[in-house]
């Protein structure tokens, strides 16, 4: 860690439940990155929420929460051409008895300035894959972890 100052941002490190073997050892390098900059007082503000693989939109139900979490990732990302969630995040018509299903990545970071999202790890931003270990390393290094500014 070459970080000096305490990030003035919110972060949530989101982990999918249920997350296959491999994928497993990639959620605990995160938590565990997290976890060392949080004690060293770098993350005041940390928190790590579950997700399941697929958030289902009942069409008589309530709206699951990583639903909402997904929307307000895509609003933010619809203002900027050059940002997409895509192939990380699927949005799909649900079948039956569901509206819609969105597939959830097995790791994700996001940073909140004041409640607004800032930054989102994975994502493709200009072209270029931005990792959730990129975002790990931003935080790591005290680079721009804010890469929707």
């Amino acid at each position: 860690m070459t970080a000096e100052a305490p990030l003035s941002a919110s972060v949530t490190l989101y982990l999918r439940t249920g997350a296959p073997m491999a994928a497993r050892d990639r959620q605990g390098n995160a938590r565990a990155r997290v976890e060392a900059l949080a004690d060293e007082g770098l993350l005041p503000d940390l928190d790590m929420e579950e997700w399941p693989s697929k958030a289902i939109v009942p069409n008589d139900g309530p709206t699951d929460p990583a639903v909402e979490t997904y929307d307000e990732f895509a609003d933010v990302v619809a203002e900027r051409s050059d940002v997409h969630l895509d192939p990380f995040f699927e949005d799909r018509p649900g079948v039956g008895r569901s509206d819609r299903v969105v597939v959830l990545p097995v790791a994700c970071i996001a940073v909140r300035r004041e409640g607004t999202l800032t930054g989102l790890y994975p994502c493709w931003n200009g072209g270029n894959h931005e990792a959730v270990e990129d975002g790990l390393a931003a935080l790591e290094s005290g680079e721009d972890v804010e890469n929707l500014r």
